[in-house]
């Protein structure tokens, strides 16, 4: 089956043979007969091509003598003198090479980063570390691992000659092929950003930047995946790449407790992060959640059986009814409550419930320093939430502590406490588990190192 490899090719003054040695275009030809062969000539180049045709002879002779079948492409840049210029390349050369990616979306492209002058060779490596692991620059050593010899006479190649003189046409030549260490370089520098995207939580541009790094282990790629899947809070996603990759982020595995205590931990990246803006607008829901767990474990009450299931502007939702808690004991001393705080409005009426009825019926039924804390966080939704939500404005940690007393810091611990006050008992890493998370990840990134010191 033909293979799918490409070569792109600048060609120098020791091509296609020297000293009785493959040249840097010969000899990848011969490792590994690409199927295509784009030849680009300078100047000086393409008057030997036009002279002997030697660059063609000696890949058609190879070919001949093994097998090998190719389609050449000739780039010719007549008038290309100053080879010295590396901008000349880095931009003729990426135009290039966005061409041959086009005819060859699939193929693996390879680079000859051994042949021409260092303005090409530099700008090869170059494109090379910037594609992504899309392009392979192939290094090409000397015979002698060292500094070829003076040139030879560049005008008298006689190519049936240098080809019957070719010491690597033996069947156990020495490959002296190897990927350019600029182009492993270049995937450390990319493995080493994945992890710093990883630091700061930004799992999306880290998983981005790993999709171009061969070099990237399937389980970290898997680990990623559900580190993006993690801060959408896709937790079934979550759990069947942990068992398909053998890893564990999750500490909590009771389900409704990990749905709860995963978004806290989102709420805390928010905070950590000083994504404001969405850390206050994020409060409401976990504060409604929190408060029906403390009566539902604490206070052994189950505010749903109270009420009903019902649809508003096309979305349904649980709305508290004096019907339904006046149906037993425990649901009329409920409606007591709500009555004596509402009784400027003639009574509770039937409504939504909210964090606002579940801590005002709290802030009387639990102990002192819950219903304290309940208090204060309910003040604080009530200063913080509808600013965030309807305005146009910057929030910044100066802005929050402007408009409620508190940091965004302090506003998380609250929010902890009550998760403990509701009777949650967690693991005791619990809060630690993305940086345990991002630990593991760039462990396995870069191995034998931790790359991810405690904050």
């Amino acid at each position: 089956m033909e293979n799918d490899l490409v070569l792109f090719s600048p060609v120098g003054t020791t091509d296609p043979i020297t000293n009785c040695r493959d040249g840097a275009l010969l000899h990848i030809c011969r490792a590994y007969r690409p199927r295509e062969v784009w030849l680009y000539l300078s100047d000086e180049m393409l008057r030997y091509h036009q002279s002997d045709d030697r660059y063609l002879a000696c890949l058609n002779r190879l070919g001949e003598e093994t097998g090998w079948s190719f389609r050449a492409r000739i780039i010719q840049r007549p008038g290309l003198i100053e080879v010295q210029r590396f901008d000349t390349f880095y931009q003729d050369f990426g135009e290039l090479l966005r061409e041959l990616r086009g005819e060859h979306p699939t193929g693996e492209i390879l680079l000859n980063v051994s042949s021409g002058t260092p303005a090409m060779k530099s700008a090869l490596n170059f494109l090379a570390g910037l594609s992504e692991g899309r392009m392979t620059p192939i290094q090409v050593s000397s015979p002698l691992r060292r500094s070829n010899p003076k040139r030879e006479a560049l005008r008298d190649f006689v190519a049936e000659d240098y080809w019957l003189c070719n010491e690597d046409n033996r069947p156990d030549f020495e490959n002296r092929c190897e990927i350019s260490e600029t182009a492993r370089l270049m995937e450390q520098v990319r493995i080493r950003a994945v992890c710093s995207h990883v630091r700061s939580m930004d799992y999306h541009a880290a998983q981005r930047l790993a999709e171009g790094c061969p070099s990237v282990p399937e389980t970290v790629r898997q680990m990623l995946q559900a580190a993006c899947a993690r801060v959408q809070l896709d937790l079934d996603t979550v759990t069947r790449l942990e068992a398909a990759g053998g890893f564990s982020f999750l500490r909590v595995r009771q389900r409704d407790l990990r749905e709860l205590v995963e978004y806290l931990l989102w709420l805390e990246m928010k905070e950590q992060r000083a994504e404001y803006a969405d850390f206050i607008r994020g409060i409401t829901p976990v504060i409604v959640d929190l408060l029906e767990l403390h009566l539902k474990r604490v206070e052994k009450i189950d505010i749903l059986r109270y009420c009903d299931l019902r649809r508003r502007k096309g979305a349904a939702g649980h709305t508290l009814t004096r019907k339904g808690l006046s149906q037993t004991p425990e649901g009329e001393r409920l409606l007591e409550i709500l009555d004596r705080n509402w009784v400027n409005s003639g009574g509770f009426k039937d409504t939504i419930y909210t964090s606002v009825q579940l801590a005002v019926i709290l802030e009387e039924l639990a102990g002192p320093e819950d219903a304290a804390l309940i208090h204060t966080l309910r003040e604080v939704e009530s200063k913080v939430r509808n600013f965030a939500a309807h305005e146009i404005i910057s929030v910044t940690g100066e802005t929050l502590m402007r408009r409620c007393g508190h940091s965004a810091e302090e506003i998380m611990e609250m929010l902890w406490q009550l998760c403990r006050a509701a009777g949650c008992r967690l693991p005791k890493e619990t809060r630690e588990s993305y940086r345990q998370m991002n630990q593991e990840i760039c462990r396995r990134l870069i191995p034998g190192e931790d790359p991810t010191p405690r904050p």
